[in-house]
């Protein structure tokens, strides 16, 4: 997805996290895309942010920083590097995000470099620019923050803020999901396990779906037609009903025979970032025991 205005349209604490982990695209003049994902920000907030070259007051250089969301604001960085960019929030409050660095890039000049980004830039919109954009792939990370870097002349107080947004390396790989269960059934949680397996950014691997109770458990099986959940329930009722016999004292056992047969866990192939499931095929959560809280874990495990 392209990002808009709508999008950049937001206080620059606020752009700035957000903008981590998006895509800037660089289309060249030969038609060629340079695509790098964006893995550091930075934010500079108004004229009372003594870093914020607006705190020097409105001039030609800094006139950019008082339009609105989503222009392109590069200047040139000790007369040798050009840096880049993009002024967000409110119109006549000049604030802004540096795009400090970039997926191999390690710096701001190297990233405005690598994207063949100069001068001719400074002024032009994210939105609609033909040359260069911003998308959103639907990949989320985990991001911590910093104080921003070479800014020792605004003083303490504001070299101290920590304004600087990094994505951090280390990624979500298991997830835990909360259900409340009817009495019985079969739950369709194949969604929630597509999310996980988006949110890891894992391309390539096995996705563990487990379930830590004794009187549920973990299936693959038809999705498309409910008769057949429907038919399975029916079936394992007949198979496994409660018996005057039994001794357990919660009065469940048929629940537990049913989670043994069903089994607690399945593994499935994820190639090319989606789960390798068959045409009919869902995951369900098989509840014999409720209504009840229950929960269910995934682990992801692979390669980006």
């Amino acid at each position: 997805m392209i990002l808009q205005n709508d999008f950049f349209n937001k206080d620059c604490l606020k752009l700035a996290p957000d903008l981590v982990g998006k895509i800037l695209v660089r289309r060249l003049e030969n038609g060629e895309e340079l695509r790098v994902r964006i893995t550091e920000t930075e934010a500079y907030r108004g004229t009372e942010d003594k870093a914020c070259h607006a705190s020097k007051g409105r001039t030609p250089r800094t006139e950019l920083l008082y339009r609105e969301s989503g222009v392109i604001y590069v200047y040139l960085c000790y007369g040798v590097h050009w840096l880049m960019n993009i002024i967000s929030g409110k119109k006549e409050q000049p604030q802004g995000v540096l795009f400090r660095a970039g997926e191999n890039l390690n710096g701001p000049a190297k990233l405005t470099k690598y994207l063949s980004v100069d001068k001719s830039f400074n002024g032009e919109s994210f939105s609609g620019n033909p040359r260069i954009r911003i998308e959103d792939d639907g990949k989320r990370y985990k991001i911590r923050t910093d104080k921003r870097v070479g800014i020792d002349y605004a003083g303490e107080e504001w070299a101290s803020k920590p304004w600087r947004f990094i994505l951090d390396a280390e990624k979500k790989t298991l997830f835990r999901f909360d259900l409340k269960t009817p009495a019985e059934n079969f739950i369709d949680i194949t969604s929630k396990v597509m999310d996980a397996v988006k949110e890891s950014c894992i391309l390539n691997g096995i996705c563990v779906i487990y379930c830590p109770h004794t009187t549920a458990g973990i299936t693959i099986n038809e999705n498309a037609d409910p008769d057949v959940v429907s038919d399975l329930l029916y079936a394992m009722n007949i198979t496994y009903p409660d018996r005057e016999q039994f001794r357990h004292s919660e009065g469940n056992t048929s629940a537990h025979l049913k989670a043994l047969v069903t089994g607690n866990s399945v593994n499935v192939i994820i190639a090319d970032g989606k789960l390798l499931l068959g045409m009919w095929q869902g995951i369900y959560f098989c509840e014999y025991d409720g209504p009840r809280n229950r929960q269910f874990y995934v682990k992801i495990i692979g390669e980006e």
